[in-house]
């Protein structure tokens, strides 16, 4: 047997040993068995290094063949991201091989030999794990004990004297570098991914939402909340929940939250992601109807505005409460501003919004109720009756009145302050959540600026 354990050792064993003609071994036809197995160790130290021109080389097929081309494509790197590169290094670099000398057949035309080559067994030492960085990686594949190994057998065929492999379209030698697609799970930088965070506190909670470039739902579970409190922390590696790009995470209570300097903290791992903070003040200055402010009796101007609630509604509400449904349809209601002597009041009407967000759902009301029940739609009656309804329509109104009964159990629908005009531009000083700006626009309309959406209001009685 002939043993190669790395590519590195293979350079240093390229050295030809001189054998006396007496010695060596011959194939029918006058051909010397070791002839096959240095033809068969050059071209095993050519494919441990991963060169696809020079592998081609040595084999009998043309550059321009469809297998040759399959190879180039395999072994092309061109597209691969930094970390993709350094995991195919670390594999590549232990990739080793053994000759199977007793193996060797042929005659003067066509020999074959087998060859089993081996490496790091990254699936085993990688698979079902996600890593922070390449370097963590490269250690796992380091502390790994367990190889892979690939048998291949070598064809080849005498061209003038030169032995060339002829069997290149064998799946054998792709299998070798099964490794160039295999992609390590690596965690993306977050903290770079973040395109945006909102902070917010009321009745019983600091919030933190932070919204990202893309989907981030698959790391969910590695992320893990922090709270501070006037540089206290108060809370520690709580969970989070989240959809799609948002993420959300806060401190909860029953009750007022307590006075102070909130931050909160999206971490992953021991790495911060994210951060905000808010000062909550006492709790008269909270309540809206404490420190003496009637919230509804303000006197002033009052603009309408239609919102299109629709999209903060499923990525707020539907999708952290865990429905997976493919909702149809816009949720749609209206929203008040009124302006008076340096004061406004912001609301939404309770009673419009809940016939507006019945009619959403009950539109909704197969795929929706068949995923809360966890049923098919076909079963909605009988489980219905099972459950003691007279019929599912019932059924169905308790539910939908559930549900909307628990998002504005989570979700104000005032707020109220100050606010101060320079030019076109309104700043508005919130007493319940962020302070936020507006523009006025053509025919007197107030467009509010939420951060991360815009409502346009006009005056009450315009078209």
């Amino acid at each position: 047997m002939r043993t190669v354990v790395t590519r590195s050792v293979a350079a240093a064993l390229a050295a030809v040993f001189a054998v006396s003609c007496a010695s060596c071994s011959l194939l029918p036809g006058g051909f010397k068995k070791d002839d096959i197995i240095d033809a068969a160790e050059d071209f095993a130290d050519t494919l441990i290094k991963c060169d696809a021109d020079k592998i081609i080389k040595l084999t009998e097929d043309k550059k321009t063949s469809k297998d040759t081309k399959d190879l180039e494509e395999l072994l092309d790197t061109s597209d691969l991201s930094k970390e993709d590169l350094l995991f195919i290094d670390a594999v590549a670099d232990t990739l080793g091989y053994e000759i199977d000398e007793d193996s060797v057949d042929g005659d003067k035309e066509s020999a074959s030999i087998d060859v089993t080559f081996n490496m790091v067994d990254y699936e085993d030492a990688l698979e079902g794990n996600t890593y922070n960085n390449s370097d963590e990686v490269i250690k796992a594949l380091d502390s790994c004990d367990k190889v892979r190994e690939v048998q291949v057998t070598f064809e080849f065929v005498n061209d003038d004297g030169e032995w060339l492999i002829s069997n290149i379209v064998d799946k054998g030698y792709k299998k070798i570098f099964d490794f160039y697609g295999f992609k390590p799970e690596i965690m993306p930088d977050l903290a770079n991914l973040v395109m945006y965070t909102d902070i917010a506190t009321g009745s019983g909670y600091v919030d933190l939402m932070v919204v990202f470039e893309e989907n981030v739902e698959d790391y969910l579970d590695l992320m893990t909340c922090t709270v501070t409190c006037d540089n206290q922390t108060i809370l520690t590696g709580e969970e989070v929940t989240g959809s799609g790009e948002y993420v959300y995470c806060g401190y909860y209570v029953d009750g007022m939250i307590p006075a102070g300097y909130y931050t909160v903290y999206l971490k992953c791992g021991d790495n911060t992601v994210a951060f905000d903070s808010v000062t909550v003040a006492d709790e008269s200055e909270i309540e809206p109807y404490g420190g003496g402010y009637e919230f509804g009796q303000l006197e002033g101007d009052t603009y309408i505005a239609d919102f299109d609630i629709t999209e903060n509604f499923e990525n707020n509400y539907l999708d952290i409460e865990g429905y997976d449904v493919e909702m149809e349809g816009i949720l749609e209601t209206r929203m008040y501003l009124k302006l008076g002597d340096g004061q406004y009041e912001l609301w939404v009407d309770e009673d419009e919004f809940k016939e507006d967000m019945y009619a959403y759902l009950e539109e909704n009301s197969g795929e929706f109720m068949s995923d809360f029940l966890g049923v098919s739609k076909d079963e909605l009656d009988e489980y219905a009756e099972s459950l003691g309804y007279d019929s599912y329509s019932v059924l169905e109104d308790t539910l939908i009145q559930a549900i909307i009964l628990d998002y504005f159990d989570s979700y104000e629908s005032w707020d109220y302050g100050t606010y101060t005009v320079s030019g076109d531009k309104i700043t508005f000083t919130s007493s319940t959540m962020d302070d936020f700006t507006g523009t006025v626009g053509d025919g007197g309309s107030i467009a509010l600026d939420f951060d991360f959406l815009e409502i346009v209001f006009y005056p009450e009685g315009s078209d």
